[in-house]
């Protein structure tokens, strides 16, 4: 039925249903359609991709993207645009295109995931129809050998005990490492008993590196200037406050200025 709204105007079919222009039903019905029914175009040029979030979610779950050295601006000259870094929770993996170099943990870490990432891609060989693995000229099985070995010569290799535990702990965790280093000379600090001032003063020029704490601090100019602008913007606020409240009026200020001035005003 038409709209009551239209029922006295001239011209309305009141026995008649409501026509729509197009074919699609009306926006209170379309909302219990289903994806299927939705009529999708079947030209050549569109490809219908189906995507799994479960299935992205578990691809990208504990990765992270660190945009710090991110470079994409055009210069004159030839050096290359530097991208996005990505880090997993585990372990990160330097990219091609930093200035950024591999320690001997990290390198350690590459070889390991490629040749398991290898491993995986000869299994699937190896379980592949035979007319692949006849195309390929070293045989799965070689492969699958070689590969072997060479994870018996990585954990042979013993990184911890060629590097140390506090060397593995400072190359994974720098900072950590450094906070906790940085702790202990404090510690050592405290601990050094008190000398003579003659004794300090004697030997304050042959002192050591090792007995000293260096503070370095960086100043930010460019966030100084904005906090100092937002400061005198904020201040010239409420004085355009207190001006539309106040008014002109030389009175007015007037009585104002006494009212700050004596403690006490009466009326």
């Amino acid at each position: 039925m038409a709209n009551p709204k239209y029922a006295d105007l001239p011209g309305i079919a009141h026995d008649q249903p409501d026509v729509y222009e197009t074919s699609d039903l009306p926006e209170s019905e379309q909302g219990n359609l289903s994806i299927s029914d939705v009529i999708v175009d079947q030209c050549d040029s569109v490809e219908t991709l189906k995507v799994s979030p479960n299935e992205a979610f578990n691809k990208f779950k504990g990765k992270s993207l660190d945009g710090r050295n991110v470079d994409f601006t055009d210069g004159i000259g030839h050096g290359r645009k530097i991208g996005y870094d990505i880090r997993s929770g585990d372990w990160e993996m330097i990219g091609d295109h930093t200035k950024e170099k591999e320690n001997p943990l990290q390198a350690y870490n590459r070889i390991q995931y490629e040749v398991k990432q290898l491993f995986e891609q000869v299994n699937e060989m190896k379980e592949s129809s035979s007319k692949d693995s006849e195309s390929s000229q070293v045989p799965p099985v070689v492969l699958v050998q070689q590969i072997e070995q060479l994870q018996k010569e990585l954990q042979d290799l013993h990184m911890e005990k060629i590097l140390g535990s506090e060397a593995l702990e400072e190359m994974s965790d720098p900072l950590g490492a450094l906070h906790k280093k940085l702790l202990t000379q404090l510690e050592t600090f405290k601990n050094v008993p008190a000398t003579d001032k003659k004794t300090k003063t004697a030997t304050s020029s042959v002192t050591s590196a090792e007995e000293t704490v260096k503070y370095e601090l960086y100043v930010r100019p460019d966030q100084a200037k904005l906090e100092q602008a937002s400061k005198v913007a904020s201040l010239e606020q409420r004085l355009r406050n207190l001006e539309n409240i106040i008014g002109q009026d030389k009175k007015k200020i007037g009585l104002f200025y006494d009212i700050l001035s004596f403690s006490s005003f009466l009326i």
